[in-house]
Order: structure tokens, then sequence, then C-alpha cells
């Protein structure tokens, strides 16, 4: 890609007005061409049902939750099948997507309008809105692994909503350390470790010498316990399963050098590895079996990171892919593309060879994978 015709990292994260064409600008890191060719996402595949009955009454299905950006969509893919089963409208322009993880609710940050959608996946259905502060632009959302709180980071506010998912409530929103400094600065990406009791938030802008961290957030006290300097431009975290380290992907835009993953060590909060090589990293996934998997949208690429030698090897045949996610057994790796195929690649894990792409999209983001328990599929 020529000199300059990207951004620098964490344009995506304050906007001068909000409208979709900044989101979709935001989204993709600037400067590509933003043009989704395909079916629309507006109805569910031909003669598909989605399940719906209530939770824990059924067998468990494995599916994959994937963000529409301009058709304000969520689709779910079935993972057995890889058939769309069923389009949930959402809030304008999904940018980010959870799923519970008892899998009865996925959450949806939505950037344009400001709020989190919450789908029951017993119905696929919308259950609630959760109003953000004014500005906040959100663009990341995690949840805790007893689904009690949401973790979101409002980009446009610089700073982390925190969501009680009791209530659908707002009840704390956090901008400083202890100490009263600002701490984000355009966040984006955020992920809760496993035991819960700590998030990590990536800024990516660089103002008043904020940015290029990734923030650590207590949980039991929703205070900013720390920040640790990472390379230029992250946007992307995931933890490890065992809870060991944190990946960070930097979007270090081509003119100014490679990208790179930066290995946090959760022991010590410090970086313990630097992978470099990378044109544009923009999504990170970490798998049970210790790959962890990076979208590389320069290249067209996936980088597969093999733990604990962080050797690389890299899967092609992608079109500006931005979103990744593992199941949960670690067989198969979803990606979504971003550029005109404007589809969702299968990479089948133990061969690390991309085996099916799936259409059916409206320039699909995020997404996230999970294992939900329902009472089987109603009759026609």
């Amino acid at each position: 890609m020529k000199a300059g015709t990207r951004s620098e990292p964490g344009l995506r994260g304050l906007p001068r007005r909000r409208s979709r064409s900044w989101v979709a600008m935001l989204t993709m890191l600037g400067g590509l061409a933003l043009i989704a060719i395909g079916p629309a996402a507006g109805a569910s595949a031909a003669g598909q049902r989605s399940p719906a009955a209530s939770h824990g009454t059924g067998p468990p299905f494995v599916f994959a939750y994937i963000t529409n950006l301009r058709a304000d969509t969520v689709s779910v893919v079935q993972t057995a099948t890889n058939a769309i089963v069923a389009t949930i409208p959402v809030g304008d322009s999904p940018t980010a997507v959870a799923v519970a993880p008892d899998g009865r609710h996925v959450y949806v940050a939505n950037a344009v309008s400001g709020s989190v959608s919450v789908i029951d996946t017993a119905t696929n259905t919308v259950t609630a809105t959760v109003s953000l502060p004014a500005g906040s632009a959100p663009l990341g959302i995690a949840v805790t692994p007893n689904d009690r709180t949401l973790y979101v980071t409002d980009s446009g506010a610089n700073d982390v909503s925190v969501i009680d998912t009791a209530t659908n409530a707002v009840i704390a929103v956090i901008r400083t350390d202890a100490e009263g400094n600002a701490v984000f600065n355009r966040p984006v990406g955020v992920a809760v470790t496993p035991d819960g009791r700590r998030v990590y938030v990536a800024s990516s802008g660089r103002l008043l010498d904020i940015g290029d961290t990734v923030a650590v957030i207590d949980t039991a006290t929703n205070t900013v316990t720390g920040t640790i300097e990472v390379g230029f431009g992250p946007t992307a975290v995931a933890v490890a399963p065992n809870g060991r380290h944190v990946y960070v992907a930097n979007d270090t835009p081509s003119r100014f050098g490679q990208g790179s993953v930066s290995v946090i060590a959760t022991a010590t909060n410090q970086v313990t590895a630097t992978i470099s090589g990378f044109e544009e990293p923009v999504g990170v996934a970490a798998a049970q079996n210790g790959r962890v998997y990076v979208t590389v949208i320069d290249t067209n690429e996936v980088a597969v990171i093999a733990t604990p030698t962080n050797r690389v090897t890299t899967i092609r045949g992608f079109d500006s892919p931005v979103g990744v996610a593992v199941t949960p057994n670690g067989r198969l790796v979803y990606v979504t593309n971003t550029g005109r195929s404007s589809n969702v690649a299968v990479i089948t894990a133990a061969t690390s060879t991309l085996t099916r792409t799936i259409t059916g999209f409206t320039f699909p983001q995020a997404v996230a994978i999970g294992t939900v328990r329902t009472g089987g599929w109603p009759k026609r």
C-alpha cells in the first residue's frame, strides 16, 4: 500500500462528526476502499430457522456472531453447518461483539448509536439497548466470565464505560488513574482475564503523551492500576485462555514501519516479547491450543503465532481481514473479510488452511463465538 494512504493509529477513536462514513473509515483504519458486494444481510438464509426455546433445555450449539457494519445487523452462523441461521437488527454501525460465557446473551457495541444492544440467544432478539454517555463512539466490548459486567471502550470520549448486565445500566465511567491522570486516548481493544479480575484496554491515539499503551483495570474497584507501554498503534487485545499472557496487535501504519504484536506477562504486567514483521495487524485471538491468530490487513493474511516459541507462519487468501475468533474446541477460526468480497473465511486450525468462505454479509466487521444451549430447532 502506498505511503500516506492510511491514517495514523487511533484516528478511528475520535470522530469530528458521528456519521456512518466516519465509522467506515474508522473501522477500516482509514484509506481503504469501503465497498461491500454480495447478498444483503437483512434476512436469514432461505429455509433456515434460528433456535428458539428456553436456555438449558436442549443440546448445545456453537454459533458465530458477526456484525454487519453497513446493514446495522448481526448475522448468526451455526458453525456445524456454516449456515446463516438468523439476522438480528441492532444499533447504528455495530463494530464490536461479545458472547457471554454461559451463552445466554450477546452484546453488541454500536459506534454511531453510542449504545450497546443486548441479544437474547434463545430467541435471537434484542431485549435491551443500553445508552452510553454522549460522544462515546464505542469500538470495543468485553464481558466478565460471570456475565455480570461489561466493559466498553468509548473511543470518542476517551474512557471506558462499565455496565451492570443485571440492570443494563452504566454503573461507572473510568477516565483516570488513582492520581487523577487521564489514562485513555482513543481506546479500542479490550479483554478480560479468565478469572475476571483484570481488564486490559489498548489506547491507540497519541495526545499529551497518552497512547500506545495498555491500561490495566481492577474489576473489584473499577480503577486503573497501571499502564503498559507497547508498540505503535495498539488496536486489538486478547488474553490467553490460561490467563498467563496478553497479546496486543500494534497497527503501525506502513509509512512508519512494520507493525508488531506485544506479549504481556500478566504476572508482572510487563512486555516479555515483541513479535515484529507484520504489515498493519488489526485483530487478534488466542486459542486453547496455544496458537494466536492475527489478522494482517495490508497483506491480506492471517498470521499464526505458535507459543511459547512465538514462531510465525502465515495463511494467505483473505480480503482486508479484520475480525477473528476461534471456536471453543480450537478447531475452526473465523475471519471477517472487509474488502470487496464482504464475506467470512473459515480456517481449519489443524492444517492452518483456509477451507471455506461464507457469503451473505454486508461489510462484516467483528466476530465472536460462543456455545448456546437451546431447546432445539422450532417446527416450521
